[in-house]
């Protein structure tokens, strides 16, 4: 029976300029609220329903669960492989201040980043492991054909791109927009089937 993973990246929050997050716990914005509600219409009237949702335990990914899922908060089932990288030195600093003060740092995010960890922080290719075991334990043993995951940008990007064989150093050449979701499918195998939907 093929499986359906809806991989969806949280709503938006109150940043006003690129920030690294992390695992800062940001709530969503007031937009951020209305992108999530007017998903879960979506998912209503196309008739999509989730056999079982996910989520990072960061508020900005679980209140995004509840508000798409139109399911209760209890209802959520949240797992801590789902939470943004630990971007340690660099948290709450902005991308144009890192940019500046650490260029050759910086450089190694943007041009390969399976090579790069976070001062103080977690490796990409550490977040990319503990994904990857959360794909597979959802997916490996009888269970939910339908799930939702709400997790956040590099979670879902390096989940893609381990599920697909594709090399970490692509990163970059992939998009998923606040509040877009993706499809990977699982039978005997994985393959995508859509990509940074809203």
């Amino acid at each position: 029976m093929t499986k359906s993973v809806y991989l969806l990246r949280h709503a938006s929050t109150g940043e006003e300029k690129l920030v690294f997050k992390g695992t800062a716990d940001e709530p969503l914005s007031e937009k951020g609220r209305r992108e999530a509600a007017k998903l879960g219409e979506k998912f209503k009237l196309e008739n999509i329903r989730f056999d079982a949702v996910f989520s990072s335990p960061l508020s900005r990914a679980a209140h995004t669960a509840v508000l798409a899922s139109g399911l209760p908060a209890e209802a959520v089932r949240i797992h801590h492989g789902l939470t943004d990288i630990n971007c340690g030195d660099w948290e709450a600093r902005s991308v144009e201040s890192v940019k500046c003060e650490e260029p050759a740092l910086f450089e190694t995010w943007m041009k390969k980043p399976a090579e790069f960890a976070f001062p103080g922080g977690e490796s990409v290719a550490d977040a990319a492991l503990r994904a990857r075991r959360f794909l597979d334990e959802i997916t490996a043993a009888p269970g939910p054909e339908t799930i939702l995951v709400v997790t956040h940008r590099l979670i879902i990007n390096v989940m893609v791109l381990g599920a697909l064989g594709i090399d970490l150093n692509t990163y970059w050449r992939f998009r998923y927009d606040n509040c877009s979701y993706s499809v990977l499918c699982y039978d005997d195998g994985f393959y995508l089937r859509a990509i940074n939907l809203k």
